[in-house]
């Protein structure tokens, strides 16, 4: 996932997707994982282990809670 100012884009193998910061409804964290909703029923989920430290994580919550 590339987090900039104007959204999140999400690259995979088989495309991409891009969220404009106005479809995410909120970020919350559990059990380490971290999921930024975009509706009341899909979520980006970044799982714990793709952060090198609780710093780096909660850099990136910062970054996103900017937007909402």
């Amino acid at each position: 996932m590339e987090f900039q100012a104007d959204g999140i884009t999400e690259i995979n193998s088989l495309g991409h997707c891009f969220y404009k910061w106005e479809a995410v409804e909120v970020i919350e964290e559990h059990k380490g994982n971290v999921y930024i909703f975009v509706d009341k029923l899909s979520a980006l989920i970044i799982p714990v282990n793709s952060f090198a430290s609780e710093a780096e994580k909660d850099e990136l919550k910062a970054f996103v809670k900017k937007f909402l």
